[in-house]
């Protein structure tokens, strides 16, 4: 039987492959991490790193779906339950939004506020100023 036979071997020694499943150094193949770090691109932003908008269209899709479906099964009637599913939806998602949004902004607003006041009171640490001066002028009184 001769060494090198080519329709049992490729030239790197190994078994012939197809050339579509053919072993190509350049190509990787996605794992679940790298699948998950996708990037989804929505008018230039990646919706990803937007507050709120993964929660707002989750409990919109399921409201609307949940409200649809109850219509539905109230009235039987496909078209008006189709419109007030979708509506609901709309709703939701809107309403979700603006509150997850506003509750982002005040949380965001009270970070800010408590690391001035740190830093102001790492300023003043050691002063009659500082806030531990006070606390213990407080106790003594």
């Amino acid at each position: 039987m001769p060494a090198n036979d080519n329709n049992l071997s490729s030239s790197n020694n190994g078994p012939l492959l197809h050339p579509a499943t053919e072993y190509k150094p350049g190509l990787v193949l996605m794992d679940e991490e790298a699948e998950l770090k996708r990037k989804l691109n929505l008018f230039g932003h990646d919706v990803g790193t937007i507050p709120c908008f993964r929660n707002s269209f989750l409990y919109g899709i399921t409201g609307g779906i949940g409200s649809g479906i109850v219509h539905f099964a109230v009235s039987s009637r496909l078209p008006s339950a189709t419109k007030f599913g979708f509506w609901s939806y709309v709703g939701i998602t809107f309403s979700y939004w603006c509150y997850c949004r506003y509750e982002f902004t005040m949380t965001k607003f009270r970070y800010s506020q408590l690391t001035f006041a740190m830093k102001q009171n790492a300023l003043k640490d050691g002063t009659d100023e500082s806030f531990r001066s006070e606390l213990q002028d407080e106790k003594k009184s």
